[in-house]
């Protein structure tokens, strides 16, 4: 599968079951509308500062709920992500 079909069916899946949880990560838990609106808001910054199609955004992260919200929005801007190993 690659990034757009990806994005795609979590877009879909949003679009049908907006409510339900999209990620739990340990107690944590995100629903699939405050997971997009949370990619958008990431998007729209990308965008704004000049993150064109393909272009490639490196990320230094943890595994969190915040680092898939940050893949999906770099993916609706239009770029590629690069995850980075802290260690």
């Amino acid at each position: 599968m690659n990034q757009k079909d990806l994005y795609a069916r979590i877009m879909e899946t949003a679009l049908m079951y907006p409510e339900k949880v999209a990620i739990r990560h340990g107690s944590k838990t995100i629903s699939y509308s405050e997971l997009m609106d949370n990619a958008d808001k990431i998007a729209s910054f990308l965008v704004n500062n000049h993150i064109v199609k393909e272009s490639i955004v490196c990320v230094e992260a943890n595994k969190s709920i915040a680092l898939i919200a940050c893949v999906l929005g770099i993916l609706q801007a239009g770029g590629t992500y690069l995850l980075l190993n802290k260690h």
